[in-house]
């Protein structure tokens, strides 16, 4: 008979000590990351944040009506993503204890002990045959038969684990990028009235009624929602216009007497609504198709992005080809696409500070090159000219989108300008492509005349083109 014990916390609510159990079904990952905490505190939050927030009677200005929009979208999009942190996280968890276990039982003394465990199965075969025989053989065909099996086992948790990975990727994008667009709204919300709000207002609603990549993914790899119902995309985004309209119809209201630029911001911004609602239409269906096509394609959990990391294999025609292929229509990216591009980005800003740094340490010289082959990756499918060749077309790329915004960083920006020369420049370029070439590439360093060139006119004042140098 089990013992029961009964204790009692005063500083620990039934709510909190629910919460506290909830986030023990996560993996640490999910557990420690801050927007999984923002989806599972929303509650607390929003009630929080009303408390603290003072009321602003402002006619023209009427935040009231603005934190009901705001509210009642968060709160028809917040449960979803509540939902699947959990779904992701089941999947993620049961997974890594399986792989562990398997692990652990492909061990030879586990394999072995399975194997001298289940002997007694031979009994009923003694007739047929020598049980001395069948003993001999046992041991070795059983461990083989448990290894082939597990081996299975560790590869379909493989791709599982894998998977939910990849959905947590999406899962922390689709999330993050509303919770900027909150953050941005609440600063909005505290300030004058600002003409940006109608434009942030209508961003927010717009994005909420967007079919989620995430849920199409999910959807495409066999899961379902409990109480949802398939619909015809005609009727789903019928009633997504009501959805957006409606919401920004009851904030036109609330400044119906308002004059001046603030709310001709308003109305400018339905003309841009009703655009990109049209826009959503004509591409949802295309773009679901698409993703159950990538989806059954690499169910098996291959990521094809996997081996052009940042330094890995060189860009390469069957790289451009991935990269079309995981565009899907109105030009949003696969979720392996777009784990790929975060994984490669790079910061061209005139602003960034660049370091001058010793190119006889080969890391530092690792470090540009890395730089260099993000950003020839980043720029991918670009443009193929008339007759440009595959290195034609890579070397083009090396001088717009390495060569010549690095050149920017150090001559416009004025803390780089006061310890970069020219010559520095034309040593760090050769560096670079000769890491280039180690790495795969075939890049020719620019003739030191043109770098010079370029140089000169970034000094100069004259327009000119990105061509010309």
């Amino acid at each position: 008979m089990p013992e029961i014990f009964h204790r009692r916390n005063s500083n620990v609510s039934i709510r909190q000590a629910l919460s506290r159990t909830r986030l023990e079904l996560l993996p640490v990952e999910i557990r420690e990351d801050s927007l999984a905490r923002w989806v599972m505190d929303f509650d607390d939050l929003r009630t929080r944040e009303r408390q603290e927030k003072p009321f602003r009677g402002d006619s023209e200005y009427p935040i009231w009506a603005l934190d009901l929009v705001v509210v009642g979208s968060l709160q028809k999009r917040i449960p979803f993503y509540f939902a699947t942190l959990f779904q992701i996280a089941r999947q993620w968890k049961v997974s890594e204890r399986a792989l562990a276990s398997i692990e652990s039982a492909l061990s030879q003394e586990n394999l072995g002990m399975s194997a001298r465990l289940n002997r007694r199965l031979i009994v009923g075969l003694a007739d047929e045959r020598s049980i001395d025989e069948l003993e001999d053989r046992w041991d070795r065909e059983a461990r083989e038969a448990l290894s082939s099996i597990l081996r299975s086992a560790r590869e379909q948790h493989s791709n599982r684990l894998r998977e939910a990975r990849q959905w947590w990727m999406s899962w922390r994008e689709e999330v993050g990028s509303i919770r900027e667009q909150v953050d941005r709204l609440q600063e909005i919300s505290h300030r004058k009235p600002d003409s940006m709000l109608w434009s942030e207002v209508s961003q927010f609603l717009v994005e909420s009624c967007r079919p989620s990549l995430l849920r199409q993914t999910l959807e495409a790899s066999g899961v379902r929602f409990a109480g949802e119902a398939a619909s015809t995309p005609g009727f789903s985004w019928a009633g997504s216009y009501l959805e957006v309209l409606t919401p920004l119809l009851f904030l036109g209201l609330s400044v119906g007497g308002s004059r001046g630029p603030f709310i001709e911001h308003f109305f400018f911004e339905w003309r841009h609504i009703l655009h990109d609602l049209r826009y959503e239409v004509e591409n949802r269906e295309a773009r679901r198709i698409g993703l159950e096509k990538l989806i059954r394609k690499y169910s098996q959990g291959e990521d094809p992005f996997e081996p052009y990391v940042a330094l890995g294999k060189p860009a390469s025609e069957s790289l451009r080809n991935l990269v079309i292929e995981h565009t899907l229509q109105g030009n949003q990216f696969s979720p392996w696409l777009s784990t790929w591009r975060r994984c490669i980005e790079f910061n061209s800003a005139t602003a960034l500070k660049v370091p001058l740094k010793s190119l006889k340490n080969a890391e530092n010289v690792a470090a540009f090159a890395r730089g260099a082959d993000c950003a020839i990756k980043q720029s991918l499918p670009g443009e193929l000219r008339p007759g440009e060749t595959w290195g034609e077309f890579l070397q083009r790329l090396f001088e717009t989108e390495w060569v010549l915004k690095t050149a920017s960083q150090l001559v416009l920006n004025e803390s780089n300008a006061k310890v970069w020369r020219f010559q520095d420049f034309a040593e760090l370029v050769a560096a670079v492509a000769s890491a280039l070439g180690d790495a795969g590439y075939r890049i020719e360093v620019p003739a030191k005349d043109r770098l010079q060139n370029l140089w000169d006119r970034l000094h100069g004042e004259k327009p000119w083109s990105v061509d010309e140098w």
